[in-house]
């Protein structure tokens, strides 16, 4: 379910991607998934559901995070400033790798 859920943006973003009935069961993931996180927690009465609830916000909250991290679109150099900054940090950390 979280895959379906977390293709949604992707979806949107590039629907040629993705076949109509590709589409359309994202969609009714999502909307299920959103309907469920904004339903009051006192309203659910299945334990595994609630676990299912917080295991998609911890989810969401961890793709966020890795999205701030690294977002290439406020890259303010061109394509190969940013080729040669990937191959410098790739060097750093297998330097790194090989001392340990």
């Amino acid at each position: 379910m979280w895959e379906l859920y977390s293709q949604y943006r992707t979806q949107n973003d590039r629907p040629e991607q993705f076949s109509d009935e590709q589409r359309e069961i994202i969609q009714k993931a999502y909307s299920s998934v959103r309907r469920w996180l904004h339903t009051p927690v006192t309203h659910i009465t299945s334990v595994q559901m609630k676990r299912f609830r917080k295991y998609i916000i911890d989810k969401e909250q961890q793709s966020q995070a890795s999205t701030t991290k690294c977002d290439l679109s406020s890259w303010p150099g061109d394509d190969t400033e940013l080729v040669a900054a990937s191959q410098f940090v790739e060097g750093e950390s297998s330097l790194m790798k090989g001392n340990v």
